[in-house]
C-alpha cells in the first residue's frame, strides 16, 4: 500500500505549448514548462538535462505559463517566427491579453491577436480540437496501436 500526503506530490504538471501554423505544421520551437519546486530547476538537473535545439524549456512552481512566462515564449518562439505579419488565437487567460507581452514586434511586423471566449477553449482552440485531442481524449486501448 502506497500513502502519499499530498497529490501534488504524486503527480507532476508541465505545459506544451507548440506554434503551429495555418496548415497545422509545428514551426519554430516547442514551448516547455516544467513542474519545479521554487520554479527553477535544481542544480543537478540544470547541469544533467539533454538541452535540444528545437525545444526551449522553462519552469514554474505549478508547470504552468505566468505571464513572464508567456512574454518569455512570445519572445523566443513566436517573435522569430513572424516575418511581416501573423494572427495568434489566444484563450481568455488575462496573463496573455496584455499589449506588453506584444511590444516587442516592431512596425514592419505585426501581430493580429483574437480572444477565444471564456469557456469555448475546448470546442474553439485548434491546439485542443485538433493538435491535443489524442491526449485529450485518447482513443480506447484496442485501436491505439492500429494505424
Amino acid at each position: 500500500m502506497l500513502t502519499v500526503q499530498s497529490l501534488n506530490k504524486g503527480t507532476h504538471s508541465y505545459t506544451i505549448q507548440p506554434l503551429i501554423d495555418c496548415s497545422g505544421r509545428i514551426r519554430g520551437k516547442l514551448y516547455l514548462c516544467l513542474q519545479e519546486t521554487n520554479g527553477r530547476m535544481g542544480p543537478l538537473v540544470e547541469q544533467t538535462y539533454f538541452r535540444a535545439r528545437n525545444v526551449e524549456v522553462t519552469c514554474s512552481t505549478s508547470g504552468k505559463l505566468t505571464s513572464s512566462l508567456f512574454k518569455r515564449w512570445v519572445e523566443l518562439v513566436l517573435f522569430p517566427e513572424v516575418t511581416n505579419h501573423c494572427l495568434i488565437l489566444l484563450d481568455a487567460w488575462t496573463g496573455q491579453q496584455g499589449d506588453g507581452c506584444f511590444s516587442i514586434f516592431p512596425a514592419d511586423r505585426t501581430c493580429t491577436r483574437l480572444k477565444i471566449p471564456k469557456k469555448t477553449t475546448g470546442t474553439t482552440q485548434p491546439l485542443d480540437v485538433y493538435f491535443f485531442r489524442q491526449w485529450k481524449y485518447g482513443l480506447p486501448v484496442n485501436e491505439r496501436h492500429r494505424k
